[in-house]
């Protein structure tokens, strides 16, 4: 059997708790795959976001890329495109490039999700996102100057936490 968290002969595996972690407090993530790992062709993060202690992102746009959260547990509330949905333990949502979404977690319990970010490049981004806020910095124009450095947006939109379904 391979070494968990070790290089084997067709990959590596990560144990559970393991991978560089980015952030703590509020949210946090723990890096599984790394962007250099697929050719920049995704990352694959897992993370923990702390109950009403952040309300997440902006609603924005990645004009060149996409996301895939897949909730583990607790649950997330997400705008996707138009809709507001409540992400349960097991739900899978697809982001695509060009389409407005946010997240939160506006419960009474930590949400653990998978995030997948293609191109992988877009790690980066969530990187410094997860540094600021984890520093207790949560100055949207910081946040928006990251967002357009890396090819994404924040975009005017009504008050989506007010919206359930």
């Amino acid at each position: 059997m391979p070494n968990i968290g070790r290089e084997t002969g067709f990959g590596e595996l990560i144990a559970a708790g393991e991978g560089r972690l980015v952030g703590s407090g509020a949210i946090s993530l723990r890096v599984k795959v790394e962007s250099a790992e697929t050719g920049g062709a995704f990352a694959l993060v897992e993370v923990v976001m702390q109950p009403q202690l952040w309300e997440g992102p902006a609603p924005h746009i990645h004009h060149s890329g996409s996301e895939t959260f897949y909730v583990i547990e607790g649950t997330l509330k997400m705008l996707a495109g138009g809709d507001v949905v409540q992400a349960t333990a097991g739900t899978c949502v697809h982001v695509p490039a060009g389409t407005v979404h946010a997240f939160s977690n506006p419960g009474h319990g930590p949400v653990r999700f998978l995030q997948m970010l293609a191109p992988g490049s877009l790690l980066t981004m969530v990187e410094e996102i997860t540094s600021l806020v984890a520093a207790g910095i949560q100055d949207r124009a910081q946040i928006a100057a990251i967002f357009r450095r890396h090819e994404s947006e924040q975009v005017p939109s009504e008050s989506w936490m007010e919206r359930s379904k």
